[in-house]
C-alpha cells in the first residue's frame, strides 16, 4: 500500500493514515469544532467522516458500521442541537479510538 506525502495543512487531499491515527484526527477535529450553525457543523463532521472512512478500507465491519451510525445521527436524523451532538460525537469517537487501541495491542 502506498503512502502519499502531502503538506499537513493541505485540506481535502487523499493520504493514507492508519485507522488509529485517522480516528484520533477525527476526535481532535470534533473536540476543536466551534461552529454554532448546525449546517456548518454537519458539513465539517461529514468531511471528517469521509476521511475516516477512507482509512477504514481494511477495518472490521464494526468500524464501518460505527461511521454509518454517526452519520445517521449527525446528518440523516439530526436533533439540530450542536452542543449535544458534539458531546455525543466526542464520547463515540473516544470509544472508537479505545476499541482500535485495544485491538492493536
Amino acid at each position: 500500500m502506498s503512502t502519499h506525502l502531502i503538506h499537513p495543512d493541505t485540506p481535502h487531499l487523499h493520504r493514507h493514515v492508519s485507522p488509529l491515527s485517522a480516528a484520533r484526527e477525527f476526535l481532535d477535529l470534533v473536540r476543536n469544532l466551534e461552529e454554532e450553525d448546525y449546517g456548518d457543523f454537519m458539513r465539517t463532521v461529514n468531511a471528517g467522516l469521509l476521511q475516516l472512512k477512507e482509512s477504514f478500507d481494511r477495518e472490521p465491519e464494526a468500524s464501518k458500521t460505527w461511521i454509518d451510525q454517526v452519520q445517521d445521527y449527525v446528518q440523516f436524523s439530526p436533533n439540530w442541537h450542536v452542543p449535544s451532538t458534539k458531546k455525543r460525537l466526542i464520547t463515540d469517537a473516544e470509544a472508537l479510538v479505545a476499541r482500535i487501541e485495544i485491538r492493536n495491542h
